[in-house]
């Protein structure tokens, strides 16, 4: 594994770029390490600055080590990790709904071009149209509140 240079805790495998903090051995790991899921640097950069703040977490984690039994830091550094990853989890579904809120954005004005007739007296085909424009939305609150909540 290769440091990236001009950058701190970031480094580089052929497989993608890994976060990487070196601690002392007290915490019972000689470092934390997560992949960051990327290939390209420009992106490995923004999820870095992502998960900085578990950095500050890990610091604080070292300096409350010396008063805490090894049980305790290793839940800690559990929550630790499982913060990084959602937090890299998130990275991945931002442009994902991005996107959904445009195609939602076109199919409100699409339904707005439509009149202002109720639901009820619509015709068949322009129900299923609303259905499928609006299906992707559902699916990714759906999935949002599962995940997320």
């Amino acid at each position: 594994m290769k440091a990236v240079a001009g950058t701190k805790y970031l480094y580089h495998r052929r497989s993608g770029y890994y976060f990487r903090m070196r601690v002392p051995k007290r915490l019972g790991i000689r470092e934390v390490r997560c992949s960051l899921r990327c290939k390209s640097l420009d992106i490995a950069i923004v999820r870095l600055k992502r998960i900085k703040p578990s950095t500050q977490m890990i610091k604080r984690l070292v300096v409350d080590s010396i008063s805490l039994d090894t049980g305790t830091i290793k839940q800690r550094l559990i929550v630790i990790k499982d913060n990084m990853k959602k937090q890299l989890s998130m990275a991945d579904i931002e442009p994902l709904i991005t996107k959904l809120e445009q195609t939602y954005s076109n199919s409100a004005h699409a339904v707005n071009a439509l009149g202002e007739k109720p639901f009820n007296e619509m015709s068949d085909q322009t129900i299923e149209l609303l259905g499928f424009v609006l299906y992707p939305l559902a699916s990714l609150v759906k999935y949002s509140q599962a995940n997320y909540s």
